[in-house]
């Protein structure tokens, strides 16, 4: 078959005849505007234009197959790129014509025979010059109309509209209208707009015509060889698209191919070798697909049910090839984004890192290489970065450790959940790392795990490696958290900064081991370590120093028996307290309640901590959640005026609970203050009790005694935020005063109202209200009709002042208990007068 196969550029194929694209190919589709189809168009048209502008030598498009039949070659492999050079040529003004007709026909569709025929008689150059002139022209206009009018509303009417080649195409007199519904013909469009963006029009262009010959492909006849037409069907029927996946490991092998032609910046040695191009394959088909199979595939496949459906299974490979590619991107970004690129592009694509966008790496990769692989030179310069493949397939390495009978596990596996990331999740580090979205704060957290088993390898027979790693990973989470911090790791130069701290805690790590087996022999290396650090750049001191602090209290040898005859040391109480959902890992609050006469109180560190496990994760519980701000606010009735918020239970708010129990300086004093009451009452009563307790037994005043009746009106804050306006409490909706905000008073007003006179969501007879909040023309205000009476009740002018206004006459008040008593006395009056009459109809 060799003798069969010869290397053709695009005018050879078309010398004795045409490209005719038979029925039963599917249409063209490299110029479809979706995602994945974007990135292929650019990537390929960037590679075919290296070679037109002289950058690149020649480009050999792999196979080209078909028969030559009737005076034209049926690709049966290789339309789609046969279309694309089609186009590239017209766009470079090659003549495509012959004895009337196109050089590259569609059988596919008559309109797409029917378009190739009409464009190779008009000169692509004529379009892109005109779409040039009315782009400026539209530029022109709409700097004139800025100048004009600043004040224009529509600031989209301002904006230069950019036209391209294909939409000053369509707007021609032979541009038929059935043309705009054949995918064929749009692709087309698509693809002529990619090439002509990116050709430098400053060039030659005879020149570039020449170098177009410099483009070909391995073709082979397949009428030659005698095939069928009936092998020639089947044999279009086999293929299938390459999944993203193969189109990333065939790429990378090129990358490590490419590689061994380079050579470091000081000429001393090239920048892959064979060894790394075998490594690399052995472990791509061997360990590291096995691993993603065992973990993603083999799930799915041994459910009795899925194990002989196919479409199954091959979800199951899909899925576990998803997840290696994200894995293996995430790892290449890693090592690139501590280089700190030059690059912008490349620089940002390394710190994007949702799945979406992670595709976007590579290709940003390439790109900032083209200049000088298109010059061939050999030594890379100083701004440019390569991947460290070597360095890059041990890193990878780390994430395996044997798990018996030939097969892996990840490392992450071996850590207990108490030091998983999240509270509520049984994901491993693993398992986030290879999920469609990471936030920068796991990201740290991982890039910590990587640096220490870099330096200090799994031993699976070593207890005091295992307890070492836990502890790391324990306290870099603790350390990095962005959830549990209020200084985020949000910005690129914030993760930067993150990894530099890592890897200068990890030198630290190192010196201070001293090149000894510390680590695997030591159970408390990282805890003796982590006790006598200082601070680092890049990382959350105030964190840190919880850590230090933790840390020299495990080390000591105290120990206590609790109020049910547990032994309690400081390590058990502190892994306890940071297993508390809403702590996490850091249980500042804790220690600092329970610093007392300059040392931390086991006991009382304990007795905290046994409290708030017991009742705080109240996350959906709404009616625990009213009784605990009923109480709370009976206890501290001004405990939110600090902060203008009553904090929320939810793990998932910045505007959570967990943030004041770890912000400072008060580390959640007012919770404090609650449980103080608490244990000084009686500290084995539950939570009901102690605060259906206090709601009973405190004499509330203001505005909470109204609340207590009516415990749903805090649902009316949705954001738990309050403040003062005019010397009113008011509830805002969200997090401002900007936003809808209610008066407590004029709710439960609202709430009292309504409950006497509105029975199954029905007003009785001759009764209305209408209740305005902060937001509405009248401010805050309320207004009851009852029969006859009428009862209004609003803001006044001065602070903290209301305007009670019945039947007609005004009074004031600022007393808020005499407002909320002496309109609700007017309204059971009301009431009574209003059912008297009602018996007395009836």
């Amino acid at each position: 078959m060799s003798n069969n196969i010869d290397n053709k550029n695009f005018n050879e194929i078309v010398k004795n005849g045409q490209i005719r694209i038979p029925k039963i190919q599917r249409d063209y589709a490299q110029g479809r505007k979706q995602k994945d189809v974007n990135e292929i168009r650019a990537s390929f048209v960037r590679s075919l234009l290296l070679v037109v502008m002289g950058k690149r030598d020649k480009a050999l498009l792999d196979f080209v197959y078909g028969s030559e039949r009737n005076n034209a070659f049926e690709p049966l492999d290789g339309q789609q790129r046969l279309t694309t050079i089609f186009l590239l040529h017209w766009v470079l003004g090659v003549k495509l014509e012959k004895d009337g007709e196109s050089v590259l026909t569609y059988e596919t569709r008559n309109t797409s025979a029917a378009f190739c025929k009409e464009l190779i008689k008009h000169e692509a150059f004529l379009f892109i010059e005109e779409a040039r002139q009315k782009t400026e022209q539209s530029k022109r206009i709409a700097e004139e109309e800025k100048t004009k009018s600043e004040k224009k509303q529509d600031k989209s009417l301002l904006k230069a509209h950019v036209y391209s080649p294909a939409e000053i195409i369509q707007a021609r007199d032979w541009f038929q209208w059935a043309w705009k519904f054949d995918p064929t013909i749009n692709s087309m469009l698509v693809m002529i707009d990619t090439i002509s963006a990116q050709i430098d029009w400053s060039l030659d262009l005879d020149t570039c015509r020449k170098r177009l010959n410099n483009i070909t492909f391995n073709h082979l006849d397949l009428g030659e060889l005698g095939m069928s037409d009936e092998l020639f069907i089947k044999m279009n029927a086999r293929g299938k698209l390459l999944s993203d996946f193969d189109k990333l490991k065939s790429t990378l092998e090129e990358e490590i191919q490419l590689q061994q032609k380079e050579l470091t910046t000081d000429g001393s040695k090239p920048l892959a070798d064979s060894s790394i191009e075998e490594d690399w394959r052995k472990y791509m088909d061997g360990k590291w697909i096995d691993l993603f199979w065992q973990k993603f595939g083999s799930p799915i496949i041994k459910d009795p049910i899925n194990a002989d459906n196919d479409k199954v299974q091959l979800d199951a490979a899909k899925a576990s090839e998803y997840r290696m590619k994200i894995f293996l991107l995430r790892m290449m970004a890693i090592q690139l984004f501590t280089k700190h690129p030059e690059n912008e592009e490349l620089y940002e694509a390394t710190y994007q890192l949702k799945a979406i966008s992670l595709d976007n790496l590579f290709l940003a990769y390439q790109n900032q290489l083209i200049n000088w692989r298109s010059e061939e030179k050999k030594e890379i310069p100083d701004n440019l970065i390569t991947i460290d493949f070597r360095e890059l397939i041990d890193d990878i390495n780390i994430w395996l450790i044997p798990n018996g009978s030939g097969l892996y596990k990840d490392i992450t596996s071996l850590l207990p959940q108490e030091t998983n990331f999240e509270s509520k999740s049984d994901d491993t580090y693993f398992d986030r790392f290879t999920a469609d979205v990471i936030g920068n704060d796991a990201m740290a957290v991982i890039f910590a795990m990587i640096q220490f088993i870099k330096k200090f390898s799994y031993d699976k027979d070593s207890k005091a490696w295992l307890k070492n790693f836990c502890d790391w990973m324990r306290i870099t989470r603790n350390i990095f958290t962005n959830d549990n911090n209020t200084d985020r790791i949000d910005k690129r130069k914030l993760e930067a900064n993150a990894f530099d701290g890592v890897l200068n805690i990890v030198a630290d790590l190192v010196k201070f081991v001293d090149n000894t087996d510390a680590i695997f022999s030591d159970d408390c290396a990282v805890l003796k370590f982590i006790s006598q650090v200082e601070t680092y750049q890049g990382v959350d001191n105030q964190s840190l120093e919880e850590e230090k602090i933790k840390v020299k209290l495990r080390l000591k040898e105290e120990i206590i028996t609790d109020s049910n005859g547990i032994i309690i040391s400081w390590n058990t109480a502190i892994d306890k307290a940071e297993r508390n959902l809403y702590l996490w890992g850091q249980v500042r609050c804790l220690l600092y309640w329970s610093f007392i006469e300059n040392s931390y109180n086991l006991k009382l560190f304990n007795s905290y901590s046994d409290n708030l496990n017991s009742w705080i994760d109240l996350d959906k519980k709404w009616s625990d959640q009213e009784l605990f701000y009923r109480a709370m606010l009976c206890i501290n009735p001004t405990c939110w005026e600090e902060n203008n918020r009553l904090y929320e239970f939810n793990l998932d708010r910045d505007n959570s609970i967990k943030r004041c129990l770890r912000d400072k300086p008060d580390y959640g004093k007012h919770i404090k203050q609650f449980v103080d009451t608490w244990l000084n009452w009686n500290r084995k009563a539950t939570f009901k009790d102690f605060c259906n307790y206090i709601i009973e037994t405190t004499k509330s005043v203001g505005w909470v005694k109204f609340y207590k009746q009516y415990p749903r009106l805090i649902w009316e804050s949705w954001r738990k935020r309050f403040f003062i306006d005019r010397g009113h409490v008011i509830f805002a909706q969200q997090k401002t005063q900007d936003s809808h905000c209610f008066d407590p008073i004029l709710l439960y007003l609202r709430e009292l109202f309504t409950e006497l006179f509105c029975i199954n969501k029905v007003w009785v007879p001759n009764v209305e209200m209408k209740f305005c909040d902060s937001k509405s023309d009248e401010g805050h205000a309320i207004f009851l009709t009852i029969g006859e009476r009428f009862i209004n009740v609003k803001w006044g002018e001065n602070s903290g002042e209301y305007i009670i206004e019945t039947d007609g006459t005004p009074h004031s008040s600022t007393d808020v208990e005499d407002v909320a008593i002496s309109v609700s006395n007017m309204i059971y009056e009301c009431k009574a007068n209003l059912d008297v009459a009602t018996k007395a109809q009836n």
